[in-house]
């Protein structure tokens, strides 16, 4: 018998719970185990790691672009939405990250007008 799979989202958070980086895919409903989620983790892991890399060069600061964290208090993280493929949780996905790009760029507007510079020049 197959095991039911649903659509997980893996995501690197800072501790007030922004996102930072965030990935979908499909694994057992209910099994942890699956080996889905470790191959998700590490491939955030790796995004992560890419953040790490430009921190010496200046090209991003060193934190959230929000709230300012350090990069070393953020945590990834795993929930299994309603989805039961990628096909059909994409016209979601798409919704939500349209969100966070519009708040990401009233959150640089904003720290403009106090005269502060962008957290990500490199996203500009």
């Amino acid at each position: 018998m197959e095991k039911e799979k649903r659509v997980w989202i893996a995501q690197a958070l800072c501790p007030a719970r922004h996102v930072i980086v965030a990935g979908a895919y499909e694994a057992d409903a209910e099994d942890r185990t699956d080996p889905a989620h470790s191959i998700a983790f590490e491939e955030i892991d790796r995004e992560l790691d890419k953040l790490r890399s430009m921190i010496p060069s200046k090209v991003m600061t060193i934190g959230c672009p929000v709230c300012e964290a350090p990069i070393d208090s953020w945590g990834i993280e795993a929930q299994r939405t309603k989805f039961k493929t990628i096909e059909e949780a994409t016209p979601e996905l798409d919704r939500e990250t349209e969100k966070i790009k519009a708040c990401l760029f009233a959150h640089r507007m904003l720290r403009s007008m106090k005269g502060k510079p962008p957290q990500n020049p490199a996203s500009n």
